[in-house]
Parts: C-alpha cells; sequence; structure tokens
C-alpha cells in the first residue's frame, strides 16, 4: 500500500485487528484513516493539546484496544502543555512539559472519533522538553505498555532510568479496564 504525501510529521502507523483501514499518527495530533480505495480521512484533530512549537514533543505513540471493535477506545501518547495541565504552576512540570496517554472513543460513525471523548489515563511531568519516549501498545496480557523518557539533557545526567522513584526513563505498565482507588487505571498486581 502507498501512503502517498501530504501528511504532517507522521510519527506512527497502526491498525485495529481485523480492519483493513490504516490509521496514522501526525505529530502534530492529528490521526488520518488512509481507507484501501486510496482517499483519506481525518478520523480525530486533538492538536489543541500539541504546542505549536513541537521540538521533540507531539503525538508520539497509538495503539489500539485489543476489544477496539466492540468497545471503540483506541489511546494516544502526547507530549507539551496539554489542556487541564496546570503548567503555570505545576512542581512537576516545571518547563510545561507533560507527557500524557489519553483515551479516546470512535463516535457511531466509524471513521470519526471525538476529541470531547478524551480521558487523560496517565499523566507525568518532564523537567525538560526532549527525550519524551513515546511509543504505546497493548502486550499479549492486554495490558497497555508505553514509554516516558527521561525527561531530558543529553546522557540522562540524572540518573532517572535507574531512579525507581520517578516514571521517567521508564517501561510503564497499566491495566486501563480498570481503575485502582484514586487512579484512572489499575496497577496490575504483578507489576
Amino acid at each position: 500500500v502507498s501512503l502517498g504525501a501530504n501528511f504532517t510529521r507522521p510519527m506512527f502507523l497502526a491498525a485495529p485487528a481485523g480492519d483493513p483501514r490504516l490509521f496514522i499518527l501526525e505529530r502534530n495530533g492529528v490521526i488520518r484513516i488512509q481507507h484501501p480505495d486510496g482517499t483519506r480521512t481525518v478520523f480525530i484533530d486533538f492538536s489543541a493539546d500539541i504546542p505549536s512549537t513541537l521540538g521533540e514533543m507531539g503525538a508520539l505513540g497509538l495503539a489500539f484496544h485489543p476489544d477496539y471493535a466492540s468497545n471503540g477506545r483506541f489511546y494516544v501518547h502526547y507530549s507539551g502543555s496539554p489542556a487541564g495541565c496546570p503548567v503555570t504552576n505545576c512542581p512537576a512540570c516545571p518547563d510545561s512539559s507533560c507527557s500524557t496517554i489519553s483515551e479516546f472513543t470512535v463516535s457511531a460513525n466509524p471513521d470519526v472519533a471525538d476529541p470531547a471523548t478524551e480521558r487523560q489515563v496517565f499523566r507525568t511531568g518532564h523537567p525538560r522538553t526532549n527525550h519524551n519516549g513515546g511509543w504505546t501498545g497493548f502486550g499479549p496480557d492486554g495490558f497497555l505498555y508505553f514509554s516516558i523518557g527521561d525527561g531530558g539533557d543529553q546522557n540522562d545526567p540524572f540518573n532517572r532510568g535507574q531512579d525507581l522513584t520517578t516514571y521517567l526513563g521508564k517501561i510503564m505498565r497499566i491495566d486501563v479496564d480498570n481503575r485502582d482507588p484514586g487512579l484512572p487505571y489499575a496497577v496490575p498486581p504483578d507489576n
């Protein structure tokens, strides 16, 4: 399949199981559908959550729930200054940078998702605006995995990747189908 041109910084290509359409995540916060007949449509535009000056920030990862065909849920990993993040006084985001995993739901039209369905399931601050990670996917265990970068500065000078008291520099594993008290997700018991 040739995707052709006219994408804005494509970052990831995915398709729900058994779906012939291809979903292309663009770094500016737009997901486009490449239909089997070659036409292309906008699936969702959440660019309001993406900073206009991207640097290493932006929409970085996309994963469809294993039961997408029945629940219509998909997950996007983006970094920047998302709506609802109190960046002006957020001690976790001193440089106005957060990594966010958001759940969205497809509308009654299978070719359109509604940005108003956004539910943030995970967010953590970054001391810098680079090294954001971004890969996102479901494992065979049904849990959502995603990478959080080390928070910036070359060579991880603060050893965040080795520090178990921070999310930075880690591969995260969460249960998006359940919730623990006070959390928008559940921590798998064998984490």
